[in-house]
């Protein structure tokens, strides 16, 4: 679904594929870079994952779009514990051509935590439903948004669009 606030794009990744990179992430023994809002995150500049959500991105979001894009090489893997969550916040790129945040659900085995985005107004909450392998591509400088506390462990992939 496409709408002037966002972008939702059903099977981005297939659930396989996020069960991989669930494995993957639990497997690093980085340190969390934070610990917040009882989640782990980690940041990592990883090109094979890069290269394969550009591909599916080339596939199967450039025609919504309507522009070119390149995915970022820098994620972030976040998974929320339970009864964590993120307060309403405007993501800041480090990157000053970035122009879209992408957010990828890797699961849904877990209740409440949804992502929700406000409106340009900040008037309404708009939650958008939880789905494995679901991708929402938003301006997530411009859009407040967050995460409504999780019940369970949810895990996603967030990163950025850069216009070429």
């Amino acid at each position: 679904m496409t709408t002037k606030l966002f972008t939702e794009i059903e099977n981005f990744l297939e659930k396989e594929k996020c069960d991989e990179l669930i494995k993957i992430f639990e497997k690093k023994n980085e340190k969390s870079l934070d610990n917040f809002s009882n989640q782990f995150r980690i940041r990592f500049i990883d090109i094979i994952i890069q290269e394969m959500i550009q591909k599916i991105y080339n596939e199967k979001i450039k025609l919504i779009l309507n522009s070119d894009f390149y995915i970022n090489d820098s994620f972030s893997y976040v998974r929320y514990n339970n009864d964590g969550l993120v307060e309403n916040h405007y993501d800041k790129y480090l990157n000053n051509k970035a122009r879209f945040s992408i957010l990828i659900y890797l699961n849904d085995e877990y209740d409440d935590g949804e992502t929700y985005i406000y409106d340009e107004n900040e008037t309404k909450k708009i939650t958008i439903p939880k789905k494995t392998g679901k991708c929402i591509i938003f301006d997530g400088s411009k859009l407040l948004h967050g995460c409504n506390r999780v019940k369970g462990i949810k895990n996603i992939l967030i990163g950025s669009l850069i216009k070429i």
